[in-house]
């Protein structure tokens, strides 16, 4: 047995019942120290089982295995699903989790931009991705994190809602088909957010309200209904299923993808028709505590951007010059 020194490094050798072993350690410590663990190892018999490489995650396999782990059951479990459909689309599901990198973030965040995407969803699409490349790494899967940009999302932002006629050319192409047009009218007559539309059943209904139970605020609302959204769950209340909207979040968005490509709508999503409801309400007078109301904010500022679509307030202060 003998430790010594090899140029910048200390190497151990020892030798057990015929067998001779060798190490190369960077200081002295380490290789004293070494000498022992090896020599306690062999006199006592415990073996050392070689260390076998992970298996790499490729996107999908790291996605599949967040969504058992972190998101499953959850209430953004289909935001999530849309989101991360999104991300395996632009990298592709087989990439290795671990050939991610900063610079194909930067490229993924410039085509999202010239998609359209705000940085509102632009970040929260990034989101997704750090929550399942961290929950790689924290596997082993990912050795170094990439970095994301963050986009400004503060300040003040256009609000997109429908005009009277873009309204009226949604209504009409939409007309032919049940599930699109019955939720396009709920949701511009109600102001739900498309998961909230989603989970409508029918012990929600009641004294001509629609009780919403899980919301994003974790606020539980009752929104009153217009005669046509009354009509329509009217119609709905005799079907078989307990959900009043059975279909997919998927079949949706597809579908009004569609709607809007052949409108020439590229800047409608469906959470415009949110926009829509809460526009017309503030541009005919009704007080914003209400519309916060009916919106579901916990915060009178998220309502406060409609406030200013208000016709009378500055023209009641004018007059009174």
């Amino acid at each position: 047995m003998a430790i010594r020194q090899r140029g910048d490094s200390w190497e151990v050798s020892i030798s057990y019942e015929g067998q001779r072993f060798r190490k190369s350690l960077s200081t002295r410590a380490e290789a004293t120290n070494w000498e022992e663990t090896k020599l306690y190892e062999l006199r006592n018999g415990i073996k050392q089982h070689p260390k076998l490489p992970l298996a790499k995650w490729n996107l999908k396999k790291a996605i599949d295995m967040t969504f058992q782990m972190v998101w499953g059951g959850k209430r953004s479990e289909k935001e999530n699903m849309y989101k991360c459909n999104q991300i395996m689309k632009y990298f592709g599901a087989s990439i290795p989790i671990c050939d991610i990198t900063t610079e194909m973030i930067d490229e993924w965040i410039i085509d999202m931009r010239r998609q359209g995407n705000s940085n509102r969803t632009i970040n929260c699409k990034m989101a997704g991705l750090r929550k399942v490349l961290r929950f790689a790494h924290q596997r082993g899967k990912v050795t170094t994190l990439p970095f994301f940009t963050e986009q400004d999302a503060s300040g003040s932002k256009r609000i997109r809602w429908l005009t009277k006629e873009e309204e009226d050319r949604v209504y009409g192409f939409l007309f032919q088909d049940e599930d699109m047009f019955d939720m396009f009218i709920v949701l511009v007559d109600t102001g739900m957010r498309l998961g909230e539309f989603e989970r409508i059943q029918k012990r929600d209904i009641n004294n001509g309200m629609i009780s919403i139970w899980e919301t994003k605020a974790d606020l539980p609302r009752s929104v009153p209904m217009t005669p046509r959204v009354a009509s329509i769950i009217e119609k709905r209340q005799f079907r078989s299923s307990e959900y009043l909207f059975p279909q997919k979040r998927h079949y949706y968005r597809h579908r009004w993808e569609l709607m809007r490509k052949e409108l020439n709508l590229p800047d409608v999503v469906i959470h415009v028709l949110r926009h829509t409801f809460a526009s017309k309400l503030v541009q005919r007078g009704a007080n914003i505590l209400s519309v916060q109301k009916l919106l579901g904010h916990r915060d009178i500022q998220n309502t406060m951007i409609y406030a200013h679509l208000a016709p009378h307030n500055l023209s009641e202060c004018i007059a009174l010059l």
